[in-house]
């Protein structure tokens, strides 16, 4: 039974003039011409008048009716006379509802009818959208008609629980009816009219409901893609080109970007969430990477600088900044970093006056300066704030490590300075970066660019083919294949940053000697039996070295320890440890560092030095053992142009 409230009988309560109208488009059989000119007249009514209609609309739009309008479609004689003003009058009839809905206060019982009654409408207009083709015999353009479909499927969903909880029932199709029409709006020619512009937000509200909580189910997102295009490529491509056009036109209507942006966002990080804790293969997960692939970390940027308005106040700009903090934990890090920078990172953080947000934001930042590509970046990115006093815009509120603002700036811009430094030199020739032949029974020292690589791992160096073909006799025919299958897998980092990871380890290694020393003597009196490998740890951003055991080294250099173990008086391991991803997974790099056959034997000769007798407690006697490690340790003398070993 219909609710009392949707009778007929209840439009004995209109003017007489529209209802007679409405009884007669109601009745069992109307004419043509009375559903046209009922429809006709409705779109002019008042919200209340169309509210006195409600049991019109209602009977007007009797699923029962849908099967003979689909038998008709086939009766191509009949199709251009009646087929088209049946489905334009349930078009304009489910319009009508739309602000009847989400303005008047209906009862839950009369809602719950009213929807199983029009829903079968919708998915009907839907399927035969391009059979009916509206846009050719009325006014009705695509955008328009799903726009329409978006804001009632909005406005019962809003209207009462138990009604969303009916919905639920139709989730697939009404997912795939959002998706298309996600895709019509967005990819629209012309500027949006406010309905259509409305049915674009109601969407992001749908994006929200259905898949941002950690218990969504994500089982109809097929469907969302079906609708949008087909692949998460589609998907990904409308929501942050959605995104973007709500960012461009932000200043038109600040408040209502804003909110539409937030509920997108927040539907665009339940994405990512997938991606971070799901199997890449899985759509949900390969929906989250696609997104950064169309540009999401700077779309966020753009829109952290739009919530600088003061007019929005830090805790807009705060959960914004945390969507750009989060994007930038992601693998690989560096990327993400260098593409936040170039949408205006830097001046957005200043923008924001959030203390907060420039304290989580720096720090995301700081390991990253370990890569040419950010540090190239960071040179053209700090002009931008060059004019703007740290300790001025933020104030003296103290942030993670109970470190200023200030501090952290001093931190970054320090790191930025000393290693643009080195860049320059060796950029311009002041400083070389050097190799030793990968023949240890060679090793001769030469500008890297004086070798010739390996042509099948494109890593091993060689001052001959001579001493290739003695190299690949004694090491390398075991490990070129993991070098190959290595450098392939580490293809997303540029060639310019692993060159700079050699220069860091080059300039570090020589600057912290004395230190070094330190750690390798007791490792030697700790493990007098095993092999040491020196890793420089840039996951924080300054270094920290740390001597270990080859042997307990990770895992997936098993192959180059096992092939190089022999050779262990003619290589030093270095190891480089980055973070670029978060710091619970860092990225380790070999970095394997030769010396020549007329040199002191390293390994060897750190084990004479702790078995010749017990360790001097002085300072003199300390420095003296210290001295003599540091004549092992190879070091470049560029003058001379080859390995020295001294302090």
């Amino acid at each position: 039974m219909m609710h009392s409230s949707l009778r007929l009988s209840n439009l004995s309560k209109l003017r007489r003039s529209i209802r007679s109208l409405a009884i007669a488009a109601a009745s069992t059989n109307p004419s043509l011409e009375e559903r046209q000119r009922f429809a006709d007249v409705t779109q002019d009514l008042s919200i209340e008048d169309r509210a006195l209609l409600l049991p019109a609309f209602y009977a007007i739009l009797d699923p029962a009716r849908i099967p003979g309008i689909v038998s008709r479609l086939h009766e191509e004689e009949s199709y251009a006379d009646d087929i088209i003003t049946d489905t334009f009058s349930a078009f304009v009839t489910l319009r009508n509802v739309i602000d009847v809905i989400m303005d008047h206060s209906l009862p839950a019982a009369a809602l719950r009818d009213l929807w199983t009654r029009f829903w079968p409408w919708i998915e009907f207009l839907d399927e035969y959208h391009d059979t009916l083709s509206l846009v050719d015999h009325t006014s009705v353009t695509p955008a328009e008609e799903y726009s329409a479909y978006v804001s009632l499927c909005y406005a019962f969903d809003e209207a009462d629980k138990s009604v969303r909880e009916l919905m639920r029932g139709s989730m697939k199709n009404l997912c795939r009816i959002v998706g298309k029409a996600l895709r019509i709006l967005h990819l629209s020619q012309r500027p949006l009219t406010s309905e259509e512009d409305a049915g674009l937000s109601y969407m992001t509200h749908f994006f929200r409901s259905w898949f941002s909580q950690e218990d969504s189910d994500w089982s109809a997102f097929d469907d969302l893609l079906l609708g949008s295009g087909g692949t998460v490529t589609h998907l990904a491509c409308l929501v942050v080109g959605l995104a973007n056009r709500y960012i461009a036109e932000g200043a038109e209507d600040l408040e209502h970007s804003v909110a539409t942006l937030g509920n997108l966002f927040i539907f665009m990080m339940s994405g990512i969430r997938q991606y971070d804790h799901g199997n890449h293969d899985q759509i949900p997960s390969a929906f989250g990477g696609e997104l950064f692939k169309q540009g999401l970390v700077s779309t966020a940027t753009k829109f952290g600088l739009l919530v600088c308005d003061p007019s929005m106040g830090t805790d807009r700009a705060e959960a914004v900044f945390g969507y750009v903090e989060r994007l930038l934990s992601a693998t690989p890090r560096h990327r993400w970093v260098v593409e936040s920078l170039r949408a205006g990172l830097l001046p957005a953080l200043f923008a924001s006056r959030s203390f907060i947000s420039l304290g989580r934001v720096l720090i995301e930042l700081i390991p990253s300066t370990v890569y040419y590509s950010v540090l190239a970046q960071l040179r053209e990115s700090l002009p931008q704030v060059d004019g703007l006093d740290v300790a001025t815009v933020f104030p003296l509120e103290r942030m993670a490590h109970d470190l200023l603002p200030v501090e952290v700036w001093k931190m970054l811009t320090g790191l930025v300075g000393y290693r643009l430094e080195h860049i320059d030199n060796y950029a311009t020739g002041i400083r070389k970066v050097v190799m030793a032949c990968h023949n240890v029974q060679c090793g001769e020292a030469k500008a890297k660019s004086a070798l010739k690589v390996c042509s099948s791992c494109k890593i091993s160096r060689y001052c001959s083919r001579e001493c290739q073909a003695v190299d690949w006799r004694d090491a390398h025919r075991q490990v070129c294949p993991i070098l190959s299958s290595r450098r392939k897998t580490d293809a997303s980092m540029s060639a310019r940053d692993k060159w700079f990871f050699e220069v860091l380890v080059h300039e570090d290694y020589g600057s912290q000697g004395k230190k070094i020393a330190a750690k390798y003597l007791q490792f030697a009196l700790n493990h007098p039996d095993q092999v040491p490998y020196t890793l420089f740890d840039y996951s924080s951003g300054h270094p920290k070295v740390e001597v270990g055991a080859l042997k307990e080294m990770d895992p997936s250099f098993s192959d180059e320890e096992a092939a190089m173990i022999t050779c262990c008086d003619r290589v030093l391991f270095h190891l480089i440890k980055v973070s670029d991803g978060g710091n619970e997974n860092p990225d380790i790099w070999l970095l394997p560092v030769r010396f020549g056959a007329q040199t002191p034997n390293f390994v060897s000769g750190l084990r004479k030095i702790v078995a010749r007798g017990p360790l001097h407690s002085s300072e003199e006697g300390m420095d003296q053992f210290l001295t003599e490690i540091l004549t092992l340790m190879p070091s470049w003398d560029g003058v001379n142009r080859r390995w020295w070993h001294a302090d």
